[in-house]
C-alpha cells in the first residue's frame, strides 16, 4: 500500500512507483489505486522507488526506495541448469554408448553370419553329393557336383523344367515322392535315373526335403552318383545266375556219367569177350563153334 503524509485533502494525493529492473517508465496512480503489484517476477535484485505529491501537485524529490530480493525458483537456479546439462550428456553419452554398443553386436553378428555362410559356401561347394533347390519344377540352387551329374552347363540347368533331367520311366517316382513330402514334410531315400544332356542315363540315390526358398515351399535334393554300385550289383547278380546254371550242369552231368559208366563198362566187357586175340575166348568158341573172325566184321557193320 501507498501512504503519503498530507492529510489536508487526501484524495487528491498522486503517487508515482518504479520497480528498477522490472519497470521501464514509472507508473503514476491515484489515491483510489495506492497497491502496487508484481507477478512472475525473476529472482534477482530489484529496487522498489515510491515517490508522493500533495493536493497541490508538489512531489517529493527524494521519495523512498525498497530493495527487494528474489529468491529464484531450483528450476531456474545455476545448479539446476548444470544437473540438466549433466543429465542430458549423460542421456546423449547412454544413447551413444548404447547405439555404440549396438552396433557393435551388429557388426558381430553380421561377421558371424559372414563366416558361417563362407563355412556353409565351402561345405555345399565342396560337397561329394549333388546339392539343388527345385521350385516349381525349376531349378533355384545348384552346387557344382549337381551340375556335373546333370552334364548341363548352368544357364540351361536354370531354363529346363527339373522334370526333363528324370529318366521317363521314373517320373512316377518323383510323382510319389512329391506326394509322400506335401503329407510328411520328409522322404526315404529313393533310386532312379536320370538322363545327362548327352543322353546318358545314370542311377543316382536322392533325399529330399521340404524347405522354405524366398518365403516359398521348395525341395532341397541330395544326389549320390550309384551307376557302378549299380552295374556291379547287376553283374553280381548275372554271375550269381550264371554259377547257379554251372552247378546245375554238372549236377546233370554228375546223374548222367553214372549210367554212362555202367554201359561203357559193359561195353568194353562185350569187346573184351568177341576178341580173337585172347585165348581164353579162341577156347571157348572152338567148343561152342562160334567163328570170332567172321563175327567181328558182322558186329562192325
Amino acid at each position: 500500500h501507498l501512504s503519503a503524509l498530507d492529510f489536508s485533502d487526501p484524495p487528491k494525493n498522486l503517487y508515482r512507483y518504479r520497480l528498477e529492473g522490472f519497470d521501464p517508465e514509472w507508473h503514476e496512480v491515484g489515491s483510489n489505486q495506492r497497491i502496487a503489484t508484481y507477478t512472475n517476477l525473476d529472482g534477482g535484485e530489484y529496487l522498489f522507488k515510491v515517490k508522493g505529491s500533495n493536493n497541490d501537485g508538489v512531489w517529493n524529490k527524494k521519495g523512498v526506495e525498497l530493495k527487494i530480493t528474489i529468491t529464484p525458483p531450483f528450476w531456474q537456479t545455476w545448479w539446476w541448469y548444470s544437473l540438466c546439462i549433466i543429465v542430458v550428456l549423460g542421456t546423449f553419452g547412454l544413447i551413444y554408448w548404447n547405439k555404440s554398443s549396438q552396433l557393435r553386436r551388429v557388426r558381430k553378428i553380421a561377421r558371424a553370419l559372414t563366416s558361417s555362410e563362407e563355412r556353409y559356401r565351402n561345405v555345399v561347394e565342396n560337397s561329394i553329393e549333388g546339392i539343388c533347390v527345385v521350385q516349381n519344377n525349376r531349378f533355384k540352387f545348384f552346387n557344382p557336383e549337381a551340375v556335373r551329374l546333370f552334364g548341363y552347363p548352368i544357364e540351361q540347368l536354370q531354363q529346363i523344367p527339373a522334370e526333363n533331367v528324370i529318366h521317363p520311366e521314373d517320373k512316377t517316382e518323383i510323382d510319389l515322392i512329391n506326394e509322400h513330402q506335401s503329407h510328411n514334410g520328409r522322404t526315404l531315400s529313393h533310386t532312379l535315373r536320370i538322363v545327362t544332356e548327352k543322353a546318358e542315363t545314370l542311377w543316382v540315390d536322392i533325399k529330399a526335403v521340404t524347405i522354405t526358398w524366398g518365403n516359398q515351399p521348395a525341395t532341397l535334393i541330395f544326389l549320390s552318383d550309384v551307376t557302378e554300385k549299380k552295374k556291379s550289383v547287376e553283374l553280381l547278380i548275372q554271375t550269381e545266375k550264371m554259377m547257379s546254371l554251372g552247378g546245375l550242369a554238372a549236377g546233370m552231368a554228375h546223374e548222367l556219367n553214372n549210367p554212362l559208366g555202367g554201359i561203357l563198362i559193359g561195353v568194353q566187357n562185350i569187346q573184351r569177350r568177341l576178341s580173337p586175340k585172347l585165348r581164353n575166348n579162341t577156347k571157348i568158341s572152338s567148343e561152342t563153334g562160334v567163328d570170332l573172325q567172321k563175327l567181328q566184321p558182322y558186329l562192325e557193320k
